[in-house]
């Protein structure tokens, strides 16, 4: 009986292990996401300003002659 009771305590561990295991690499998926997510929004927002600062220099200019 004793057997019985240190395996199932030892499957039951197991069991909680690898669910935390699962967890934390899911976490660490939707963060590697996130991060390309935001990386790729910055660099739309870097190009994007990037236009406008030319665009605005450009009409400066214009405005100037």
């Amino acid at each position: 009986m004793q057997t019985f009771l240190l395996l199932l305590a030892a499957s039951l561990a197991t069991g909680y292990l690898g669910a935390y295991l699962a967890l934390l690499h899911a976490r660490q998926q939707d963060k590697t996401e996130l991060r390309e997510a935001v990386d790729e929004l910055l660099s739309e927002l870097r190009f994007v300003a990037e236009e406008s600062c030319q665009r605005l220099s450009r009409e400066r200019s214009q405005l100037e002659q």
